[in-house]
């Protein structure tokens, strides 16, 4: 049987007009939205609305299972409608313009996507980390060439070379292992991004001019 082609995570964060929404899931084919959260505000926030799907039908959203809560007034409101339009919510095809994936976007797209979070407070720690990874990772070669070479050019014969050549897939696996792990932690937030994604680069340039030096000329 063909395999069913699972939809992936969204998880985005969307201001249109007066309203600021989170999207769990969007699906840009069947033009569904699932896990909808939304908060309007004005002067301040005057409406607070989840709903569980989204469908476009008819040129317009239709939302299933909506919650509401209005708390503009002096006694809040807490409505439950199992159907009603949407319509405050961005266009489906806007929308799919704005799903890029971090990894699609150019470096230009994604710093003009961070300016964009920070402009409206929200963190963006895990851009911020590709960003940054896209920049250390180009010069990363380098630090494996000055890791490699002086395994590489032991002059030890049978089992000194394959315990040359063990060592260095060795500190190779420890240096992808210790970068994505910092990337993680930078991603998270736990660490600034450009640290996370620079510190792992630092401390094996390190290693590797400890053992430059001490291979014999």
């Amino acid at each position: 049987k063909k395999k069913t082609k699972r939809t992936k995570p969204t998880r985005m964060w969307i201001k249109h007009g007066s309203h600021i929404c989170y999207i769990g899931v969007f699906d840009d084919k069947n033009l569904t939205a699932k896990d909808i959260k939304c908060v309007k505000i004005n002067e301040q926030v005057d409406e607070i609305l989840q709903a569980k799907v989204l469908k476009w039908e008819n040129n317009r959203w239709m939302g299933y299972d909506v919650r509401i809560w209005r708390i503009e007034r002096e006694k809040p409101e807490n409505l439950h409608p199992e159907r009603m339009r949407m319509d405050f919510f961005i266009n489906p095809f806007d929308l799919k313009e704005r799903k890029k994936q971090v990894e699609e976007m150019t470096t230009p797209e994604l710093y003009g996507f961070i300016k964009d979070l920070k402009r409206e407070a929200i963190d963006a720690s895990p851009y911020l980390t590709e960003m940054y990874s896209r920049i250390f990772l180009s010069i990363s070669p380098v630090i494996m060439v000055i890791l490699g070479f002086p395994l590489g050019i032991s002059r030890e014969r049978g089992s000194g070379a394959i315990m040359g050549i063990i060592k260095g897939l060795a500190i190779s696996a420890a240096f992808w292992m210790s970068y994505y792990s910092f990337s993680y932690l930078g991603k998270m937030g736990w660490i600034p991004p450009i640290i996370a994604t620079s510190l792992p680069l630092i401390i094996f340039l390190a290693v590797g001019k400890k053992f430059l030096e001490e291979v014999e000329s």
